[in-house]
């Protein structure tokens, strides 16, 4: 029971942690297609 217990924290950190890459690498690329367009307005 602890020992599953374990297992679950574990994988429930291993979770957040590639969930908040994901999110961050959203953030990146949807801050590079914002910014494109207003570059290409100005030029």
């Amino acid at each position: 029971m602890f020992n599953d217990f374990n297992t679950l924290i574990f994988m429930v950190k291993m979770v957040f942690k590639q969930a908040k890459k994901f999110y961050e690498y959203c953030q990146y690329l949807s801050i590079e297609e914002i910014i494109k367009p207003e570059f290409t307005v100005i030029k």
